[in-house]
């Protein structure tokens, strides 16, 4: 091969090299290197040259290319903290089993199907470094009572029946916490398209009380966690407003639930059924729209 040696002396002698070894009386060279009495010695050709040559151009490259790029931040993203206010439409549909009051050997199979229109939801943002950003959602917040009551009336004697009563405790929580990586990160680029990696932690329960004793308490308690895929982007009308859409996708839920029933026929160890699930992407979709204020 054409070329010159760098460093080392004309004889060679035996030894062993991560390489391979070298053979008395022989040069060995691997690659780039010449191994000689004891020393390494570089061996350079034309070839080489020119491959460090094109080595050094693309280092050289990169680090023009990062410089401009430091300098050429997208102005829309020069902010610290923002506000959204959005609106969470979805669709989810999930099953469950339960074996309370079923008789013998058969259970109950329950399918729920759940349509969200109009759901407020507010998120509040902090950048990184790197002009991603660190989001944290409060989607779900409740604590209610709703009692109904029965009676039966009669206007001309003026009286009235008590049947019965039914008092609904409701509580929830839903939070989550998303990292946002930003792409195209170029100057005056009012359109920010984004990817989100999340997870959605989630608490609801129901209690149900009758005002009689034809009907027994009974309870449902559901906690989780989803772990979320969000495609979307920002469109700054101003230094001050930007509107946000995502597209949350979930893949993977794991959730557990609980169901109590009071009831003294119902043997003691079968008034409370648990049930732990885990499934991957299940039954929903949803779609996130709001206003985000640069605070």
């Amino acid at each position: 091969m054409p070329g010159k040696i760098q460093a080392g002396s004309r004889g060679c002698m035996k030894r062993r090299s991560l390489f391979g070894r070298v053979v008395l009386g022989e040069r060995i060279v691997f690659e780039n290197f010449i191994f000689c009495n004891n020393e390494v010695c570089k061996f350079v050709s034309p070839q080489n040259e020119t491959t460090n040559l094109m080595k050094k151009t693309i280092i050289f490259a990169c680090i023009s290319l990062f410089a401009m790029n430091v300098h050429s931040q997208n102005p829309h993203l020069d902010y610290k903290y923002s506000l959204k206010l959005c609106n969470l439409s979805g669709y989810q549909e999930s099953g469950w089993n339960s074996s309370v009051n079923a008789p013998g050997n058969y259970y109950h199979h329950y399918t729920s199907k759940r349509v969200d229109l109009l759901h407020p939801v507010i998120a509040f943002q902090v950048r990184s470094k790197k002009s991603n950003f660190h989001e944290v959602t409060l989607s779900d917040l409740k604590w209610k009572s709703d009692l109904t009551s029965t009676e039966l009336r009669n206007d001309s004697l003026q009286s009235a029946g008590f049947i019965n009563s039914q008092n609904v405790m409701e509580s929830s929580v839903s939070l989550g916490y998303e990292y946002t990586q930003v792409f195209f990160k170029k100057k005056d680029f009012r359109l920010v398209p984004s990817l989100g990696f999340g997870v959605n932690p989630y608490f609801n329960r129901y209690e149900i009380s009758y005002g009689t004793s034809v009907f027994y308490p009974s309870s449902q308690t559901n906690a989780g966690c989803r772990i979320t895929v969000s495609p979307g982007f920002s469109w700054y009308f101003s230094k001050r407003i930007f509107a946000d859409f995502k597209a949350p996708l979930c893949i993977a839920d794991a959730s557990f639930r609980k169901d109590e029933q009071q009831n003294p026929a119902i043997p003691a160890n079968d008034r409370t059924v648990s049930t732990i699930d885990f499934s991957g992407f299940p039954k929903m979709a949803a779609i996130r729209l709001g206003i985000g204020i640069i605070l």
